[in-house]
């Protein structure tokens, strides 16, 4: 029989359980710490992988020269990082905000089997939010597709399915100004989104960002640099820059071709030995471009002289301005100009600013002038002298029966007359039309008639050319001395006149002499019945105004009228305002004058006409100084109810140059009503084209001298041509005078000359008849 069975003991089982459940937790911790060592060993080479591939991208991306190789470097290197053997570089094109296909690519082995899809992509511009990079682009953010076979919203997926492409994603390159690029990946199998990898893409579009903005910003300073240096290459001015030490750093072609040198030669010298030669004699302290850099202040030179490379000057205006980083100077930059054709130009126009173009004598201001500082010097030192008027005794019968060719033949005759029987010490001036002064210097009142009375005789002897027949003419002359008496050179000029007057009176071809005391009486009562037929004539209303054309050269139409003034004698004759104007002004009617004229003027223009045309409207010198005259007119402009743009008033040049405050006030005070201003008889007297800043100048009427002889002339074509150009550049038009035949309109026209007067264009007519003209045209309108 056998034994019964052992019984297990309960304290046993119990044991062996608890080890087994022991053991069991012991192999789960086993495995947790192993899944999470793992995770941290693949999380550790995740980010070592993608630290690697930031660092790779930006090695890659800071070594190349463009934005196009730093996206090619990035595009490659996460291909590398991810295996994914397809990679493309989308640009937004700012015209169309579109995305257009680059040529930036990476294929994978074997390449032959993408082309297909890089042939599809290259003809592909996708817009915002069209496939996967459109939505890129719309959304700023990375985006996946698992299966590009199964994504209808992409336009390559045909292409995609033909040549095995399966999964993509994208992620957006951004600046400031939003996306520029999109980078687009792709692989032959289908793949879940990856929100690492997608993040790690976001990391390397924002790397790259930081380098598309570099690399952008060291284009365009290498589009600007570029550009500045074609600039200075094409630029006429001479332009160098100084460092702060005074030595060039810079100079462009046009700097180093007048001062002589290649421009690579004269980099490194110093300032005042590039401009002024190494031997020069200037001072380097006086030198205005290192000033620049010593008090920061911008340096402005009119009037320097520059040496070039063979030792010959050169006139230069010139502009050194510093450079300043905060408030230090940090070098300068100048900018010159040869102003040697400038000066040359500059010379004729002084030239002829203080000579009569007709015969070459001085002119009225330059003897005035003259005449006054002989007066100072003979207060001063007692210096003895003399002046001399002439005039040609019916010198209008000359012009009307020969023509104002003989006219000028005989005046040019008188002229050389003169020059060849007077001294080189005495001053000879043609005041205008057939009028002569001569100041005789060193010389007593009894010599100064001796001179007189010989010149007087000579001229009566004379044979003048007048291009026929020698024509004989006699000269009446006044006569005064210039002593240690209190008195003006204008009171002088005065005297002279008033004994030329009392010469005229006594039957001409005579000399008149003026003394103090007795001749004065007797030179005043010469003159003095003038002045009664001016006042005469002012109270009597037996002024009249003519008118004569304006004439617009390119069409041929009248642009407006100038008003010209005439005296009416008790008989009927009318008077040409040369044979009272003169008395008028020295004996102070001429304010009354031009008060009445302005009035008239302003009249005829508040009554209905049917061509609406401007009227011209001369001011006397003296007027321009005179308040009460222009409260007056802009009384009579207010009271008038007339457009002010209807009055344009004429300035001649030497008054305007004369009373310059007075001229400049006046003429601000009525441009601001709206009136119009032109300068008259422009180039006879002014000394400069600077004078033309001060005013308010809408026109510029070249003075008829330089018009009358213009087919025949060079040297009037040269100046008509000149003064044309510098009216432009200011943006006045031009108005010729004297214009005389259809050969002198063919060149205006040609030198672009706005306007013409003269016979050829319109003779003058009594303003009176425009009138009836004008209303008679609107009755019939």
């Amino acid at each position: 029989m056998s034994p019964p069975p052992a019984q297990r003991s309960p304290v046993g089982e119990s044991e062996l359980e608890r080890l087994r459940g022991q053991l069991e937790r012991e192999r789960r911790a086993r495995r947790e710490v192993e899944e999470i060592a793992e995770k941290a060993t693949r999380d550790l080479y995740e980010r070592q992988s993608e630290l690697e591939l930031l660092h790779a991208v930006a090695v890659a991306a800071n070594e190349a020269a463009t934005v196009e190789d730093a996206l090619q470097e990035a595009l490659d290197r996460v291909c590398e990082h991810t295996g994914w053997p397809v990679g493309h570089v989308y640009l937004l094109d700012s015209a169309s905000g579109a995305l257009k296909p680059s040529s930036i690519w990476h294929l994978g082995e074997p390449r032959e089997c993408f082309e297909p899809f890089r042939h599809a992509t290259e003809s592909t511009i996708l817009a915002r939010g069209v496939g996967l990079p459109g939505r890129v682009l719309e959304s700023g953010s990375p985006a996946w597709v698992a299966d590009l076979q199964g994504e209808p919203g992409f336009p390559r997926a045909r292409v995609a399915a033909d040549t095995g492409v399966r999964a993509g994603f994208a992620f957006p390159v951004s600046t400031q100004a939003g996306v520029v690029a999109v980078l687009e990946f792709f692989a032959r199998e289908a793949a879940q989104p990856d929100r690492g990898l997608l993040e790690r893409m976001a990391r390397v579009g924002t790397q790259l960002r930081q380098v598309v903005e570099r690399k952008q910003g060291e284009d365009e300073l290498r589009r600007l640099s570029r550009q500045n240096e074609l600039l200075l290459d094409a630029a006429g001015e001479g332009i160098y820059g100084l460092d702060a030490d005074g030595r060039a750093t810079f100079v462009n072609p046009a700097a180093a071709r007048m001062l002589g040198g290649r421009p690579a030669d004269l980099v490194g010298r110093h300032a005042h030995e590039l401009v002024h030669g190494a031997s020069t004699r200037h001072a380097a302290d006086e030198c205005r471009t290192l000033r620049a850099l010593r008090e920061a202040e911008v340096q402005r030179v009119e009037n320097d002289v520059f040496v070039g490379a063979d030792g010959e000057s050169f006139p230069v205006a010139y502009i050194a301005t510093p450079l300043l980083e905060g408030a230090e100077v940090v070098g300068a930059v100048v900018t010159f100009n040869d102003v040697s054709e400038r000066k040359r130009v500059e010379g004729q126009l002084q030239y002829l600013a203080d000579h009569d173009a007709l015969t070459g004598l001085y002119n009225r201001r330059r003897f005035e002038e003259e005449v006054l500082a002989h007066v100072d010097q003979a207060a001063r030192y007692g210096t003895s002298g003399a002046i001399l008027t002439l005039d040609l005794d019916d010198f209008k019968y000359v012009n009307d029966t020969f023509g104002h060719a003989a006219g000028d033949a005989v005046v040019r005759g008188v002229a050389d007359l003169l020059r060849g029987n007077l001294r080189t010490s005495d001053l000879i001036a043609r005041l205008g039309g057939d009028e002569f002064a001569v100041l005789l210097r060193q010389v007593d009142l009894a010599g100064a008639r001796v001179v007189a009375e010989d010149l007087r005789e000579r001229v009566r002897r004379f044979p003048l050319g007048t291009g026929g027949a020698p024509l004989r003419v006699t000269t009446s002359i006044g006569l005064t001395a210039v002593g240690d008496r209190q008195v003006t050179g204008q009171e002088l000029l005065v005297e002279a006149d008033v004994a030329l007057y009392e010469a005229k009176e006594g039957g001409r071809d005579a000399v008149g002499v003026y003394a103090p005391g007795e001749g004065r009486r007797g030179g005043l009562q010469v003159s003095l019945p003038w002045v009664e037929r001016i006042r005469g004539a002012l109270e009597q209303g037996r002024f009249v105004l003519y008118e004569q054309p304006i004439v617009d050269l390119q069409t041929g139409r009248i642009s407006q009228h100038e008003l010209l003034l005439r005296m009416r004698e008790e008989d009927g004759t009318i008077l040409a305002p040369e044979v009272f104007l003169p008395i008028a002004e020295r004996f102070g009617l001429i304010g009354a004058i031009d008060r009445w004229v302005i009035g008239e003027a302003i009249r005829l223009c508040g009554e209905p006409r049917a061509i609406d045309l401007p009227f011209e409207i001369n001011l006397s010198g003296r007027s321009l100084g005179d308040p009460e005259l222009l409260e007056y007119i802009e009384r009579q402009i207010l009271a008038g109810a007339v457009d002010p743009a209807s009055l344009v008033f004429e300035i001649t040049e030497t008054a305007a140059i004369a009373n310059m405050d007075e001229a400049q006030r006046f003429a601000y005070r009525l441009a601001g009503l709206g009136c119009r201003f032109a300068l008259d008889d422009f180039g006879a007297g002014f000394g400069s084209f600077s004078y033309l800043k001060y005013l308010p100048l809408d026109m510029l009427k070249i003075d008829g001298d330089f018009i009358a002889h213009l087919p025949e002339s060079p040297i009037d074509q040269r100046m008509v041509r000149a003064m044309v150009e510098v009216a432009r550049g200011l943006g006045l038009q031009t108005i010729a005078e004297f214009v005389g035949n259809a050969d002198t309109v063919r060149l205006l026209r040609d030198y672009g000359v706005d306007y013409g007067q003269g016979f050829h264009l319109g003779r003058p007519r009594p303003v009176s008849e425009l009138m009836a003209t004008s209303s008679r045209i609107a009755s019939e309108v």
